[in-house]
């Protein structure tokens, strides 16, 4: 009888430590994966301000032509648009023409 009592215990407490292994395996992964969410999360809402901080920054349509101007060589009608492009000796004719200037 107590050889039954004595194998149904350990039965029992067995059956529980697998259970209770079990769901901190699971609790463990759970928070594995919340902690992903959440920065995840931070990441999104970092990008929502960032948006929100250009979509007020564009607003403004002196702000909007400078970017336009800037970006996509945009003109307004009438302006010419002139891009200069240093040659690849741009330092050294820089240095003498201030030498130059200089004298």
């Amino acid at each position: 009888m107590k050889r039954l009592l004595f194998g149904l215990m350990l039965i029992v407490t067995g059956t529980l430590l697998y259970g209770t292994v079990k769901l901190y395996l699971e609790h463990e992964s759970l928070a594995a994966e919340y902690s992903s969410v959440e920065a995840h999360l931070r990441s999104l809402q970092t990008d929502t301000a960032n948006l929100s901080s250009d979509i007020q920054y564009y607003q403004d349509p002196a702000n909007l032509e400078k970017e336009l101007r800037s970006k996509f060589n945009y003109k307004a009608p009438g302006e010419h648009l002139v891009i200069v492009v240093p040659g690849s000796d741009a330092s050294s004719s820089v240095s003498s023409a201030t030498s130059s200037l200089s004298n």
